[in-house]
């Protein structure tokens, strides 16, 4: 890819405080010098100006500080500053490219609000980029095909850059990556790593389809096995079957055969009349009811009579009683009769003599009078005999009902007897018919329990016939033993296939398995790649090395897992030597072949037309300075844009294109 820087426009950047354009496509030799007002070269912008270009492309700044500080001196800056852009325009191939960076800017570039962005415009109409500030780096990387470090190790060179030979393993490795362009090796072994999952996943499924396959033969052949021994038992079962079935048959006719012997057994042979039954039922009824209607009678006759008679009792009692009460009181009256009868006898008034004052003393006069007088009591009597005469009236009548329900209960007695006769010969009867209407009803239960057993055990007969029927004209059952075969020969050929599959698979897992752990490993392709490239690079340092009379040789041992880098340095009397024992100019000479052979290894990939040189001939003498300068006219002359920033007065201008930073009131300008 042909990558040609066009512009670079800073603003707000360090020194350079206005927008500033840069023409950097400038093919041939520029030597870049500075004048900051005061007859020095320092502060003017020179080394700035490329500064801008790295921090614009990678974010990064030489002074290694925080992004901050890239941002114009506060003491500098006017009233109208808006904050730091930097604008750089380049072509890759046939399409234009502009990066624009920017840092607390406040204006707008391309009608976009500045800020802390970072653009990128294609063929100045097409803004593309990546959700965050890493996702477009990692564009702008892909776009320039160099990252920061390669950029710093091959394309600018100066007093304040990190130098290659001083790096350590594995930012030589990063770097050397980038330079040779092993990327492809990382993308193959992730394929490979990708490519080893889905062969191993494949694999996998493809030994558990197998495994499954196998179980299906197996559970295959079991069922054959079952289904042929099934096959020969059939006809073993089927002939039982049927032989059981007509055992059945003939213990049901038998059955049947009992039953309806039973059934003629069972036959009735008493005598029994519907008619005479209801008729005796009819008339035993009648007699039952009628001798129980007379006994009803006799109680209520017999509880009249007991009445009549408890009532002719009572009144005896009360005449009994009257008569006793009579009796008493004409005892009373005959003793009061006697006591007076006497007491005149005796000429003593038994009221009136002092016995009686006595007496009327303590006593009332009037109850004396009742003791001895005797027409109360007379009196009494006279009533009491009422009362017996009215009871004696009452006694006849009453004996006489009492003998008319005694003559009742005899008449009804002698009706009842004469009804018993006939009642006992009805009941007897009735009885009888009872008994026979039972047994009857008895026999017939008995026999229609029989007809349905009949009934019943001749649709099992039949039912054992039609089963029968059905045994004899069943047929094998079609297994189809020898589809089974079949089948299960071709599984068996599927899974011998399967098992091909499965040992193809196998070796290309193993294989894909090596590339991806050894042959895309460190110590596979990519260190074969290191070698053949580091073979070039060591030829380009021979080249340049020549002219500068040092030797330069990279190596990376393949035999320790971290497969390091080796630098071995030579200089004059000092050989083989280690890069940290040689002094600065000695260094300097060493750093100047290796920039050199870097930047023509990394034009293999990606032809950059730029070449930036800072102060590159400090601690050199006069011939180092010369030799240094004839390699940089190499490249002039190459038609590449080479820019030497140097403050050196004494160093040859002729054909070379000197450029003048001045710095005129904190403004810097540029003086071709």
């Amino acid at each position: 890819m042909k990558l040609t820087f066009k512009q670079v426009i800073p603003e707000g950047f360090r020194s350079i405080v206005k927008e500033l354009v840069f023409n950097i496509d400038r093919p041939g030799l520029n030597l870049i010098k500075g004048d900051n007002g005061t007859g020095k070269s320092n502060g003017a912008g020179k080394t700035t100006i490329f500064e801008s270009i790295i921090w614009c492309i990678y974010g990064i700044n030489l002074n290694e500080t925080n992004q901050n500080t890239v941002a114009s001196w506060s003491e500098i800056r006017p009233s109208n500053w808006r904050g730091t852009r930097v604008i750089t325009k380049f072509d890759a191939d046939e399409d234009t490219y502009t990066i624009a960076r920017h840092l607390n800017f406040k204006g707008e570039t391309n009608g976009l609000k500045g800020g802390d962005s970072l653009m990128v415009w294609k063929n100045n109409d097409e803004l593309f980029q990546g959700i965050n500030k890493d996702e477009t780096q990692e564009q702008i990387n892909k776009l320039l095909g160099v990252d920061s470090k390669t950029f710093m190790n091959s394309i600018m060179f100066g007093q304040r850059m990190a130098r290659l030979i001083t790096q350590d393993n594995k930012d030589k490795r990063a770097l050397f990556e980038q330079l040779f362009d092993v990327e492809w090796v990382n993308i193959a072994k992730h394929r490979a790593e990708l490519d080893l999952t889905e062969k191993q996943q494949n694999l996998s499924l493809t030994i558990s389809n197998a495994n499954t396959l196998a179980s299906k033969i197996s559970m295959a052949k079991e069922t054959l096995t079952r289904d042929k021994y099934l096959h020969e038992q059939w006809g073993h079962n089927q002939a039982s079957k049927i032989l059981d079935c007509k055992t059945k048959i003939e213990g049901l006719k038998n059955t049947i055969n009992d039953y309806t012997n039973e059934l003629k057994v069972t036959n009735p042979t008493l005598t029994y009349n519907k008619e005479e039954h209801d008729n005796i039922e009819k008339r035993y009824n009648e007699l039952a009811k009628a001798k129980n209607d007379q006994q009803l009678e006799i109680v209520k006759f017999k509880n009249e009579r007991d009445n009549i008679q408890s009532t002719i009792d009572n009144d005896n009692y009360k005449i009994t009683s009257i008569t006793s009460q009579i009796d008493r009181i004409n005892k009373e009256v005959k003793e009061s009769k006697e006591t007076v009868k006497k007491a005149i006898t005796k000429g003593e008034c038994p009221i009136f003599n002092s016995f009686c004052d006595q007496i009327a003393k303590t006593t009332n006069h009037a109850d004396i009078k009742k003791v001895y007088s005797t027409a109360d009591k007379e009196a009494k009597i006279v009533e009491l005999q009422s009362q017996m005469q009215e009871l004696n009236k009452k006694l006849p009548t009453l004996i006489e009902s009492l003998n008319l329900k005694n003559s009742n209960i005899q008449k009804t007695k002698e009706l009842s007897s004469q009804n018993d006769a006939e009642y006992i010969t009805v009941s007897a009867r009735y009885q009888e018919l009872n008994v026979i209407e039972t047994k009857l009803f008895e026999i017939s239960e008995k026999q229609n329990n029989i007809k349905n057993k009949i009934a019943s055990t001749k649709a099992v007969l039949e039912n054992e016939k039609g089963r029968l029927k059905s045994l004899q004209s069943e047929k094998a059952p079609d297994l189809n033993l020898s589809k089974q075969e079949d089948a299960i020969a071709l599984k068996i050929l599927e899974l011998n296939q399967i098992n091909e599959n499965i040992e193809g698979l196998k070796k290309e897992v193993e294989i894909i398995n090596w590339w991806s752990q050894k042959g895309f490993g460190a110590a596979g392709i990519k260190a074969f790649i290191f070698n053949a490239m580091l073979s070039q690079l060591n030829e380009n340092t021979r080249k340049y090395g020549n002219r500068l009379g040092v030797s330069l040789e990279f190596s990376i041992d393949l035999t320790k897992a971290s497969k390091p880098f080796t630098t071995i340095c030579s200089l004059g009397t000092k050989l083989n030597k280690d890069y940290r024992e040689f002094s600065g100019g000695e260094k300097q000479r060493l750093d100047i072949v290796l920039i050199f052979s870097m930047y023509d290894l990394v034009s293999i990939n990606t032809d950059i037309n730029l070449l930036i040189m800072d102060e590159v001939f400090e601690g050199l003498d006069e011939d180092g300075e010369n030799a240094v300068f004839d390699l940089i006219r190499i490249k002039a002359d190459e038609g590449k844009s080479v820019y030497v920033i140097t403050h050196s007065p004494v160093l040859d201008s002729l054909y070379a294109n000197t450029i003048t930073f001045s710095n005129q009131n904190n403004t810097t300008l540029i003086l071709n």
